[in-house]
């Protein structure tokens, strides 16, 4: 069968458009709804989320009513301020090497980007206060420090992150469904 040229036209106007998503990293980056309230766990450590217990640093452990996270659009492409819905505290910077990621009152900018190879929801997570923050280079001089599970310590950290690699330096976001003020996931009755 033959294609009228509109047929055409639309097909490679989609290829087009694909194109210069991929070439620009735009695909990649994440977009979150804001309103919604978010888990995220660790991609290599299943059932350790991310939470906020109230003391200033963001650890992990098993889901909790202190692991539910806002995402807060910065206006930047990819670029969300992430705020613990418990405690209304932000997320700080990612940015210092094997130290602590905290929790303040200050909102912090925060880069994600999807790794596709290790999965759609899978994304590192890197504060743009460090350039680079694109997560493409593994490279003593030109790294991305983002949010990392330091394995078996339950705390997060500064680290490495690079695409395709850094297993530890990447977090399945999973949004969660409220009605009426419920959640329809694993809540507990703080969010009930």
């Amino acid at each position: 069968q033959y294609e009228t040229k509109k047929q055409m036209s639309k097909k490679l106007l989609s290829a087009a458009l694909l194109a210069a998503a991929w070439l620009t990293g735009s695909a990649d980056e994440a977009q979150f709804d804001t309103g919604k309230l978010y888990t995220i766990e660790s991609n290599n450590n299943a059932g350790k989320y991310m939470q906020d217990n109230g003391d200033g640093y963001i650890v992990t452990g098993a889901l909790n009513a202190n692991s539910y996270w806002e995402f807060e659009a910065t206006g930047n492409d990819g670029c969300y301020y992430v705020k613990n819905a418990g405690t209304g505290k932000y997320m700080q910077k990612t940015s210092e090497f094997e130290k602590y990621v905290k929790t303040g009152d200050a909102s912090v900018e925060i880069y994600i980007k999807n790794d596709p190879k290790k999965g759609t929801n899978v994304y590192g997570m890197a504060s743009t206060d460090r350039s680079p923050h694109d997560f493409a280079n593994d490279d003593d001089n030109y790294d991305t420090y983002g949010a990392n599970y330091r394995a078996g310590s339950g705390i997060v950290q500064g680290f490495k992150a690079t695409l395709g690699a850094r297993p530890n330096s990447f977090w399945k976001i999973v949004a969660h469904s409220f009605t009426n003020g419920v959640c329809a996931y694993d809540c507990t009755e703080k969010y009930q």
